[in-house]
């Protein structure tokens, strides 16, 4: 018994393949189906008698930029040597600027 993967297992290629749209319109009709069938909500499961809100504090949010090393040696060609050795004598690194909080 061996698994054959197809193009469904990989995101990569699955958002090109219009089969994955037909089934994620299925199941999103599904659930359409199933939350129209339910109970609308009344006023009262949403009202809370006696409850106030006097005062909200938030902490405060510092955004800054940073920068990151990313090891992207698994994305640079092996000659044959090195993949005989399924090794590289170096190292690839990408720094990259990012939204830090």
């Amino acid at each position: 018994y061996t698994y054959v993967p197809t193009s469904l297992d990989m995101y990569t290629t699955c958002l090109r393949d219009p089969v994955f749209w037909m089934i994620m319109k299925r199941v999103c009709n599904i659930f359409t189906v199933f939350k129209n069938m339910l109970p609308k909500y009344t006023r009262e499961q949403f009202s809370f008698p006696g409850v106030k809100v006097e005062k909200i504090t938030t902490d405060e949010l510092v955004t800054f930029v940073d920068e990151y090393d990313m090891d992207i040696s698994n994305a640079m060609y092996l000659d044959a040597t090195e993949m005989r050795n399924k090794t590289s004598d170096m190292t690839f690194m990408a720094r990259m600027r990012r939204l830090n909080h």
